[in-house]
């Protein structure tokens, strides 16, 4: 899911998930192609991939969509369905140091997964698998069948890196990211940061992109350290006293993230702790509890001023499963609908054509706002909003509102 920070060898790690790993693959899934032709009585089925919080929330979101849509007709004269799959979460390797068999034990589970989802007939698309570690291998398995596969949580860059045909990632990447809170920074006043981030190379990329950004904006680096594991957080913060900032950039993990946003606020920092990297605001706030300075951080929605169709699609996930949607959800409806869109555009279940429409032709406009994807299955029109946490409570922000 997100972040996903990791070491200086993530990028070699990526590759030794992908690299030969077709061969593994040959071997366990049929490469003969899905049915592509249904009779009028069959389903379209569409499935979804996850664990845990997100993962049932776009679970949820898929469902409300296709209940929708074949409460109008469905899509081509036939009905959809949703075969979902619940998987339990695996926590990811360190790639500094994972081995061969925990490279391959990775590799076996998203094929597992795979081989069920393949399963259907009338298969056409996939939604989910929550790390780019899960979704590369499972990738490769869907494209040998020209199945779709819809990233809706992974931010990774890594996971459009391949050039595999078959993948659309409907969040900005973790730099795309970065930039956005850069620009947000400068119009609620913010002008001098200090950068503080782990040693990873992800964690060095996105500092990239905020400097860049920055120095645009005429935004001032006055200082970018790079935190050590093991090394003790009040001693990192003690050495920034003395230096003049209006705000704080921590780029790493949750925990790393966590913990510098408590010494700060025990430090009595009058700074603002900017977390460029998208995570669970509502986890956020609890786990940081009632801090002194501001936080601020990306999220998919303003839950307190949403548009019109999102307080629409609001009411609608609230009567259909009778508590308030979580912001995944918003992401399982839009993908279903992004795909059915697609699908009548084309006015057929070819999947290759299918392909060609969502990445050259269709500007979907979804629950979050307009999809519209790069040559590398990357969406770039994803304006994200912010929360501020202070004091354990939440405001949001919208650019341009």
């Amino acid at each position: 899911m997100f972040p996903e920070l990791y070491g200086p060898r993530r990028r070699g790690f990526l590759r030794a998930v992908t690299g030969g790993i077709a061969t593994a693959i040959a071997g366990r899934i049929n490469r003969a192609g899905a049915e592509t032709a249904l009779a009028a009585d069959e389903d379209l089925v569409i499935a979804t991939v996850g664990h845990g919080h997100s993962g049932a929330a776009i679970r949820d979101g898929a469902l409300l969509e296709i209940e929708q849509l074949n409460a109008a007709g469905g899509v081509l004269g036939h009905k959809l369905r949703l075969h979902a799959e619940m998987v339990e979460f695996q926590p990811k390797p360190d790639p500094d140091h994972a081995s061969l068999r925990e490279q391959a034990t990775i590799r076996a589970r998203s094929l597992d997964v795979a081989e069920r989802v393949l399963a259907e007939r009338g298969l056409i698309a996939v939604i989910g698998h929550d790390t780019v570690d899960d979704a590369l291998p499972a990738a490769i398995a869907y494209l040998n069948r020209d199945i779709l596969f819809i990233a809706p949580t992974i931010t990774t860059t890594g996971l459009t890196l391949h050039g595999l045909r078959n993948v659309f990632a409907t969040l900005p990447d973790n730099a795309e990211i970065s930039a956005q809170t850069a620009r947000l920074a400068f119009d609620i006043g913010l002008r001098r940061v200090v950068i503080v981030r782990d040693r990873s190379a992800d964690a060095l990329e996105v500092a990239l992109a905020y400097s860049n950004e920055a120095a645009v904006l005429r935004i001032p680096v006055v200082e970018e350290r790079s935190f050590r594991s093991g090394t003790s957080p009040r001693d990192f913060l003690g050495g920034l006293q003395g230096l003049r900032f209006d705000h704080l950039l921590i780029i790493g993990p949750d925990e790393l993230q966590v913990e510098l946003v408590k010494h700060a606020s025990s430090f009595g920092l009058n700074v603002t702790c900017v977390l460029p990297t998208m995570t669970n605001v509502d986890a956020m706030r609890e786990r940081i509890g009632k801090v002194i300075p501001r936080v601020l951080l990306p999220v998919l929605r303003a839950r307190d001023a949403p548009t019109p169709v999102q307080a629409s699609w609001n009411r609608a996930f609230t009567a259909r499963f009778g508590v308030p949607p979580v912001d995944f959800a918003m992401q399982g409806t839009d993908a279903v609908g992004l795909l059915a869109e697609g699908i009548e555009r084309v006015g057929s279940l070819d999947r290759l054509e299918l392909r060609r429409v969502l990445l050259g032709e269709l500007a979907y406009s979804g629950v979050a706002g307009r999809v519209s994807f790069r040559g590398n299955g990357r969406i770039y029109t994803r304006l994200l909003a912010f929360a501020s946490i202070r004091a354990s409570e939440i405001a949001y922000y919208v650019p341009g509102a």
